[in-house]
Protein backbone atom coordinates (compact mmCIF):
# COMPACT_ATOMS: atom_id res chain seq x y z
CA UNK A 1 0.00 0.00 0.00
CA UNK A 2 1.22 2.98 -1.03
CA UNK A 3 1.98 5.59 1.53
CA UNK A 4 0.27 9.18 1.89
CA UNK A 5 3.26 11.44 0.58
CA UNK A 6 3.74 9.26 -2.14
CA UNK A 7 -0.48 9.34 -3.09
CA UNK A 8 0.37 13.12 -2.74
CA UNK A 9 3.66 13.61 -4.49
CA UNK A 10 1.70 11.59 -7.55
CA UNK A 11 -1.23 14.06 -7.77
CA UNK A 12 0.63 16.83 -8.25
CA UNK A 13 2.98 15.34 -10.71
CA UNK A 14 -0.19 14.39 -12.44
CA UNK A 15 -2.13 17.85 -12.15
CA UNK A 16 1.13 19.53 -13.14
CA UNK A 17 1.18 17.63 -16.61
CA UNK A 18 -2.20 17.81 -17.00
CA UNK A 19 -2.25 21.85 -17.03
CA UNK A 20 1.21 22.00 -19.08
CA UNK A 21 -0.61 19.20 -21.46
CA UNK A 22 -3.96 21.65 -21.61
CA UNK A 23 -2.13 24.50 -21.96
CA UNK A 24 0.23 23.18 -25.41
CA UNK A 25 -3.47 22.15 -26.94
CA UNK A 26 -5.04 25.37 -26.58
CA UNK A 27 -2.01 27.45 -27.38
CA UNK A 28 -1.88 25.10 -30.72
CA UNK A 29 -5.62 25.78 -31.23
CA UNK A 30 -5.33 29.68 -30.77
CA UNK A 31 -2.22 29.46 -33.43
CA UNK A 32 -4.46 27.14 -35.85
CA UNK A 33 -7.04 30.44 -35.69
CA UNK A 34 -4.73 33.03 -36.10
CA UNK A 35 -3.74 31.35 -39.18
CA UNK A 36 -6.65 29.88 -40.91
CA UNK A 37 -8.72 33.09 -40.25
CA UNK A 38 -8.50 36.47 -42.02
CA UNK A 39 -8.09 39.23 -39.57
CA UNK A 40 -10.75 40.95 -37.90
CA UNK A 41 -10.69 44.09 -40.10
CA UNK A 42 -10.49 42.43 -43.26
CA UNK A 43 -13.42 40.38 -42.40
CA UNK A 44 -15.23 43.34 -41.35
CA UNK A 45 -14.32 45.22 -44.78
CA UNK A 46 -15.60 41.83 -46.43
CA UNK A 47 -18.83 41.70 -43.79
CA UNK A 48 -19.44 45.50 -44.86
CA UNK A 49 -19.33 44.88 -48.38
CA UNK A 50 -21.57 42.06 -48.28
CA UNK A 51 -23.99 44.44 -46.14
CA UNK A 52 -23.20 47.25 -48.88
CA UNK A 53 -23.90 45.12 -51.44
CA UNK A 54 -27.16 43.74 -50.46
CA UNK A 55 -28.71 46.94 -49.55
CA UNK A 56 -27.79 47.86 -53.37
CA UNK A 57 -29.22 44.84 -54.68
CA UNK A 58 -33.06 44.80 -52.71
CA UNK A 59 -35.45 47.99 -52.94
CA UNK A 60 -35.90 47.81 -49.47
CA UNK A 61 -33.93 45.67 -46.62
CA UNK A 62 -34.76 44.82 -43.10
CA UNK A 63 -32.38 43.96 -40.33
CA UNK A 64 -34.45 42.03 -38.22
CA UNK A 65 -34.63 40.02 -34.67
CA UNK A 66 -37.56 37.22 -35.13
CA UNK A 67 -38.83 38.13 -31.47
CA UNK A 68 -38.66 41.96 -32.08
CA UNK A 69 -42.22 43.15 -31.50
CA UNK A 70 -41.05 46.37 -33.01
CA UNK A 71 -39.74 44.05 -35.92
CA UNK A 72 -42.74 42.18 -36.77
CA UNK A 73 -44.97 45.62 -37.08
CA UNK A 74 -42.38 47.18 -39.54
CA UNK A 75 -42.32 43.75 -41.33
CA UNK A 76 -46.39 43.62 -41.08
CA UNK A 77 -46.46 47.25 -42.45
CA UNK A 78 -43.98 46.37 -45.32
CA UNK A 79 -45.87 42.73 -46.64
CA UNK A 80 -49.25 44.79 -46.09
CA UNK A 81 -48.08 47.10 -48.72
CA UNK A 82 -47.12 44.29 -51.04
CA UNK A 83 -43.90 45.21 -51.42
CA UNK A 84 -41.66 44.22 -53.37
CA UNK A 85 -38.03 42.72 -53.31
CA UNK A 86 -37.83 42.86 -49.68
CA UNK A 87 -35.02 41.15 -48.15
CA UNK A 88 -35.52 40.48 -44.49
CA UNK A 89 -32.51 38.77 -42.21
CA UNK A 90 -33.43 37.44 -38.78
CA UNK A 91 -30.40 38.17 -36.96
CA UNK A 92 -31.46 36.01 -34.05
CA UNK A 93 -31.20 33.36 -36.45
CA UNK A 94 -27.88 33.69 -37.61
CA UNK A 95 -25.90 32.42 -34.80
CA UNK A 96 -22.09 34.65 -34.50
CA UNK A 97 -22.79 36.18 -38.01
CA UNK A 98 -25.68 37.87 -37.10
CA UNK A 99 -24.33 39.21 -33.74
CA UNK A 100 -21.18 40.68 -36.51
CA UNK A 101 -23.78 41.92 -38.93
CA UNK A 102 -25.49 44.10 -36.03
CA UNK A 103 -22.20 45.20 -34.93
CA UNK A 104 -21.24 46.20 -38.22
CA UNK A 105 -24.82 47.96 -38.90
CA UNK A 106 -23.90 50.00 -36.03
CA UNK A 107 -20.64 51.06 -37.67
CA UNK A 108 -22.45 51.97 -41.12
CA UNK A 109 -25.49 53.82 -39.17
CA UNK A 110 -24.96 54.74 -35.72
CA UNK A 111 -28.34 52.24 -34.81
CA UNK A 112 -27.43 49.78 -32.77
CA UNK A 113 -31.47 48.49 -32.41
CA UNK A 114 -33.65 46.55 -34.74
CA UNK A 115 -35.72 46.48 -37.07
CA UNK A 116 -32.65 48.30 -39.31
CA UNK A 117 -34.54 49.60 -42.59
CA UNK A 118 -33.11 50.61 -45.98
CA UNK A 119 -35.20 51.71 -48.67
CA UNK A 120 -33.80 52.43 -52.03
CA UNK A 121 -30.16 52.16 -50.76
CA UNK A 122 -30.67 54.76 -47.80
CA UNK A 123 -30.85 54.42 -44.61
CA UNK A 124 -34.88 54.73 -42.93
CA UNK A 125 -33.84 54.01 -39.19
CA UNK A 126 -36.29 52.00 -37.01
CA UNK A 127 -39.76 50.73 -37.05
CA UNK A 128 -41.08 54.35 -35.42
CA UNK A 129 -38.96 56.44 -38.38
CA UNK A 130 -40.98 53.46 -40.86
CA UNK A 131 -44.61 54.65 -38.92
CA UNK A 132 -43.97 58.08 -39.26
CA UNK A 133 -43.19 57.64 -42.96
CA UNK A 134 -46.59 55.91 -43.15
CA UNK A 135 -48.70 58.07 -41.43
CA UNK A 136 -46.68 61.20 -43.29
CA UNK A 137 -48.12 59.81 -46.45
CA UNK A 138 -44.50 59.36 -47.46
CA UNK A 139 -43.45 56.05 -47.23
CA UNK A 140 -45.58 55.22 -50.54
CA UNK A 141 -43.75 57.71 -52.60
CA UNK A 142 -40.15 56.52 -51.21
CA UNK A 143 -41.09 52.52 -51.74
CA UNK A 144 -41.87 53.78 -55.49
CA UNK A 145 -38.77 55.58 -56.02
CA UNK A 146 -36.85 52.19 -55.00
CA UNK A 147 -38.49 50.22 -57.43
CA UNK A 148 -40.31 48.43 -54.22
CA UNK A 149 -44.14 49.04 -55.48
Amino acid sequence: MASVPVVIALSIVFLVLNYFYASKLTQRALNQNQTNRPTNKMANQQLRAKIEATIKEFPVVVYSKSYCPYCQRTKALLRSLDVEGLKVFELDTLGDEGKQIQDELYEITGQRTVPNIFIGGKHIGGNSDLQQLESSGKLKDLLKEAGAL
